[in-house]
């Protein structure tokens, strides 16, 4: 293991960090630039750029980035909007010494919390949800990452929009709804999640973790859950996480 950049791109903003991927203890200062949903490509590529000369220009990079993605292309983007898709982050990134690896946020942070958080001393089927302007769900099973479980986008039983539209943290705000109210549709989403997945456990992250206990008491689960060990920066260290491993992680 090794040191190694993290970047985690989020709907509303994206982290930089240099991370030591044996204890996930980040290294130095997380460089931080917001965007929302008007941001252009263009801004947010040259915000990471700018982050990027922050560090030594000799560490892997890994992007955990909120859509589909393949090796290092992205092919969704739905709180970014379509001028991402088809986007190469190898070809915008990377340089003879520094290579990039690009995977999904969630799977970032599910990756985070196997190995270096609250999942590392479990075993079995640990689903990890990330609660922010979206709904990310990642899922690990017994070492083994199981990519693109985009599950936020499912629809909404009964209803006409998909999941993270009702029940994700923006959602909450957009809708201006306290914490009583919120989990109402919030449960009906984990219960949703936990059927598809077959999880026999979950982590739940994201920055509306800060609040946990305003809402813990008022979830309702079939499996056992815990608050995520790396509440904010799970995306972070688990992209860089993944820049060391992903030549020995079996993915399927």
């Amino acid at each position: 293991m090794g040191s190694a950049i993290g970047i985690d791109i989020g709907g509303s903003g994206c982290r930089i960090a240099c991370v030591d991927t044996s204890t996930g203890e980040i290294q130095g200062e997380v460089i931080r630039f917001a965007h929302d949903l008007d941001s252009s490509q263009e801004e947010i590529i040259q915000n990471i750029r700018t982050g990027l000369r922050n560090f030594p220009s000799h560490l892997p990079i890994g992007i955990g980035f909120p859509g589909m993605t393949k090796e290092t292309m992205v092919e969704s983007a739905p709180n970014l909007g379509k001028a991402w898709h088809g986007f190469d982050a190898e070809k915008t990134f990377a340089t003879e010494s520094q290579p990039v690896y690009l995977l999904n946020d969630a799977d970032a942070a599910a990756l985070c919390e196997y190995h270096l958080g609250c999942g590392k001393d479990g075993a079995g089927r640990m689903l990890m949800v990330t609660i922010g302007t979206g709904l990310g769900t990642g899922v690990v099973e017994n070492g083994v990452l199981q990519p693109h479980r985009d599950l936020g986008l499912d629809p909404f039983p009964g209803r006409v929009e998909n999941l993270e539209t009702y029940a994700s943290g923006r959602a909450k705000m957009i809708r201006n709804l306290d914490y009583h109210q919120w989990i109402l549709d919030f449960n009906v989403v984990l219960h949703h999640f936990i059927e598809r997945t077959n999880a026999q456990r979950l982590v739940l992250g994201g920055a509306i973790c800060n609040e946990w206990n305003h809402f813990c008491h008022l979830i309702e689960c079939q499996v056992p859950f815990q608050k995520a060990t790396f509440v904010e920066t799970a995306g972070i260290i688990g992209a860089a996480l993944f820049t060391l491993q992903h030549q020995h992680l079996k993915v399927h």
